[in-house]
């Protein structure tokens, strides 16, 4: 997760790495709501993985393993800015590779883990939650039990998150 575990808002991204909407959120209103909302404390954000391309189970292990090490965030950003490259490729694993190094990632410990398989569970786990819950497509974002699907605009965005706000919290 990223914000502050007090926020009184909490925000569930489900979210595809090869999901070209999810990229769009990723690369634009997300920008903006950390900067407005996740970073002054009035949105915790939690993320769950869902599985709807062929990659996508290999891109979630990536970024889970760069969760290992601290990096979450930077390498789902990474991983969408960086899609053009990935997205056609038959095995996307040495560019996750790549990408590891380019944050500074240890890169033997997150070879290993991307190799091994170690994240596997936990990326299917994530996946098996959201469709239980009954959510089939990407993104999607549960805020405070209200589900909003899709990557609407960031006044939409604004909207939803002010009318949950408590009154005088600007």
């Amino acid at each position: 997760y990223k914000g502050s575990p007090d926020a009184p808002i909490v925000m569930i991204e489900i979210s595809d790495f090869q999901c070209p909407y999810c990229k769009d959120h990723a690369l634009g209103q997300e920008e903006e709501i950390d900067k407005d909302y996740v970073a002054t404390g009035k949105v915790r954000v939690i993320f769950f993985h869902f599985l709807g391309h062929r990659h996508s189970q290999k891109a979630g292990e990536a970024v889970e393993c760069a969760n290992a090490q601290g990096k979450f965030w930077e390498m789902a950003h990474l991983l969408f800015e960086k899609a053009d490259e990935w997205w056609p490729t038959t095995d996307p694993s040495s560019n996750f590779k790549t990408y590891a190094r380019s944050l500074g990632l240890d890169g033997i410990k997150f070879d290993a883990c991307l190799d091994s398989g170690e994240q596997a569970q936990k990326v299917q786990q994530d996946h098996n939650v959201v469709i239980r819950a009954g959510i089939n497509g990407s993104p999607s974002f549960v805020i405070n039990n209200q589900l909003l699907q899709g990557s609407p605009p960031y006044e939409t965005w604004r909207q939803v998150f002010d009318e949950l706000l408590p009154k005088g919290n600007p």
